[in-house]
């Protein structure tokens, strides 16, 4: 083998090298976010507290109907968003379920049964 042939062999191998890194660092992300919303929604299930919040805005997004609501805990106030509820319309109310210890940590009834 020529040394010109083991150069472009080793360049090719850098490459496969670092392509098989951004999909390894993609697939931990992509594990992450899963993993993440599944502990949520069973912390939700087994310690979470239900309310009532009011839908604020209502929009579209990715062919999906968005309900923005806001709720309080307290003096503050803190927001969510649902595509469960896509019926209801701005002032109406829907069942969501928050964690006591971190009330931005909340969905709707729907999206977590």
């Amino acid at each position: 083998m020529s040394r010109r042939s083991n150069i472009k062999r080793q360049k090719k191998y850098a490459i496969v090298i670092k392509n098989n890194k951004i999909i390894y660092v993609l697939c931990v992300f992509v594990f992450f976010v899963i993993a993440k919303r599944t502990i949520e929604n069973y912390q939700l299930r087994n310690n979470g507290i239900c309310t009532k919040a009011i839908i604020q805005k209502k929009y579209t997004e990715r062919h999906k109907q968005v309900r923005v609501y806001k709720f309080r805990i307290g003096n503050k106030v803190y927001s969510g968003k649902s595509i469960y509820d896509w019926h209801l319309d701005i002032g109406d109310t829907l069942d969501i379920v928050y964690l006591p210890s971190n009330p931005t940590i909340n969905r709707s009834v729907k999206s977590i049964n």
